[in-house]
């Protein structure tokens, strides 16, 4: 750092550390005021490539042919039996009627209210007025089990072969408003390509679309809410008495009712995208917590300092919320691939403060030990501090410019939740590196740590780096085996490396999720549904 810009920074930030203390926590005032905006966005918007010529043909598609609102799906597995014992079927119709009587819920399906057209012969008109269901008193449940396991639509979609697994579609509702927006975004977005300006219109549409997924979300989490609950209390208490009155439209001869008892699992687009939001927030506040407690762990140890571990996790917590604060307010998109993004921004601003603490301490070390420069007065505590930013300012300059030009290389992928993690890292490390050098420094002029009394020479410990120090000299030749070995057991993992991208592999195999995924793709058709589009030559 050149004198004129070192002098300019002494008298523009230690000598006035006190307002520079003041300013930033104003920031940090005005950025904690943006977190409650912060949120994880798991919509198509912040997964996809705004020129993505896939999402773009779906979107075109889904105006020309509109497939339907979204849904869940509620698996029922009696314990006893299969699904067209009488009591099984009637304690199928509670729950149906359970989840019908949501207020989000639009409509739900089953192979209760399937139509049953081969139940009798009848004409098309007389189908499309007399059609039967399981419902109706006068339907054959030998009949009806028949024909809707040999039906081509219903096996496999709502009902397995064997009975003994069967299903309940329930339609949401769906926001027209919201599908309003995106179609006319779409169409401003085509205009735009031909030389049209739509740029601010389609900014502020796109802010609109992003709150109205969010109250979305908000919604498709109270109603996933509902419906567990309303499972859960069916395995505990399934009402006996409440299924035994309901059986009679499908026993005639009233015989004798077990308790009948069922096994439930819930599963859909929407349930995966509320569930993979919930676990990442979860793992956010572990692993935030985590981090802290071994920072906090490991700063004791090196440092043995309260001081120096007040200050450091002072930047560090100061760079995570000015952060947050400020993606928050521009309304950058956090996806669950870059939600881990403060641990990183945490671990980053610590290694620069580390520097310039050791830094500090060797300074300081020099004049009140004693060895070089013993001879000379110990200087003022502000021209310690002036010292250790010269002597770390290039250093930290050059690894801060280099892992963002790591971070930066992500901006040319194709995968949009890459692209914004590799800026708001970026945006992150410059953030890191502006409170390392003006924050920091600002708060160790102000408050000193005081030097810790020094043993005497026989009662000092060798420093930690000594040990492998130490062991490189006794290790030899044996160390240059020991690479070897692991570069090479390094290159075969790197020859089976494979990459997953199955949402029910981001589950353990115990959690409710992937049990019942697992349960709908194997017996119910899968979990997510797929168009398929037939264009003809014209």
């Amino acid at each position: 750092m050149a004198s004129s810009v070192l002098n300019l920074y002494d008298r523009l930030i230690l000598e006035r550390s006190r307002v520079i203390i003041l300013f930033f926590c104003g920031l940090l005032a005005l950025a904690a005021w943006q977190l409650p905006q912060f949120s994880l966005d798991a919509s198509a918007d912040s997964l996809l490539l705004e020129d993505d010529a896939d999402l773009s043909y779906y979107r075109e598609m889904r105006m020309h042919y509109p497939s339907g609102d979204e849904f869940l799906l509620v698996t029922f597995q009696p314990k006893e039996g299969d699904v067209f014992n009488p009591s099984n079927l009637a304690l199928f119709k509670k729950l149906q009627d359970e989840l019908a009587a949501l207020e989000s819920v639009k409509a739900t399906n089953s192979i209760l209210n399937l139509p049953l057209l081969h139940h009798e012969k009848m004409s098309l008109t007389q189908v499309e007025e007399y059609s039967r269901t399981l419902l109706d008193e006068d339907v054959d449940l030998e009949k009806a089990r028949t024909e809707i396991l040999s039906h081509p639509f219903y096996l496999e979609q709502l009902i397995d072969a064997d009975a003994k697994t069967t299903a309940i579609q329930v339609v949401l509702y769906s926001d027209p408003e919201l599908t309003k927006l995106v179609e006319k975004r779409e169409v401003l977005r085509k205009e735009q390509d031909e030389g049209q300006d739509h740029s601010a219109e389609i900014a502020d549409i796109s802010l609109q679309i992003k709150t109205l997924n969010q109250k979305q979300v908000e919604q498709s989490e109270k109603t996933i809410d509902q419906i567990r609950t309303i499972l859960k209390e069916l395995e505990i208490n399934p009402g006996v008495d409440g299924v035994k009155a309901a059986v009679k439209p499908f026993d005639k001869e009233e015989q004798p009712i077990a308790k009948p008892e069922a096994e439930t699992f819930l599963g859909g687009v929407p349930m995966i995208v509320v569930d993979m939001v919930r676990f990442v927030q979860r793992d956010l506040q572990v692993f935030g917590g985590v981090v802290v407690f071994f920072l906090v762990l490991t700063l004791s140890l090196i440092f043995r300092q309260f001081g120096w571990v007040a200050l450091a996790l002072s930047a560090c917590v100061s760079t995570s919320v000015l952060l947050t604060g400020f993606l928050s307010g521009i309304h950058f998109p956090i996806t669950v691939i870059s939600s881990n993004f403060v641990s990183l921004i945490f671990i980053i601003t610590l290694s620069m403060i580390i520097h310039l603490i050791v830094r500090f301490r060797e300074l300081r070390a020099r004049y009140e030990v004693g060895g070089v420069d013993y001879t000379k007065e110990v200087p003022a505590h502000k021209e310690l501090v002036k010292q250790t930013v010269q002597q770390m300012f290039w250093p930290c300059v050059y690894t801060s410019l280099t892992t963002v030009v790591a971070f930066m290389s992500l901006a040319f992928s194709r995968i949009r939740p890459v692209i914004d993690f590799g800026i708001m890292m970026s945006i992150g490390i410059l953030c890191a590196f502006i409170v390392s050098f003006i924050f920091f420094p600002a708060l160790l002029k102000t408050f000193p740590v005081k030097q810790k009394q020094q043993k005497a020479k026989g009662e000092q410990r060798a420093p930690f780096s000594l040990i492998f120090a130490r062991m490189t000299q006794g290790l030899g030749n044996w160390l240059y085996v020991i690479i070897l070995g692991l570069v090479g057991f390094s290159l075969f993992g790197l020859s089976i490396l494979s990459v997953e991208n199955r949402f029910i592999d981001y589950f353990k195999d115990d959690t409710e999720i992937s049990k019942g995924m697992k349960l709908i793709d194997r017996q119910l058709g899968g979990t997510t549904p797929l168009d398929v589009v037939i264009s003809f030559p014209e």
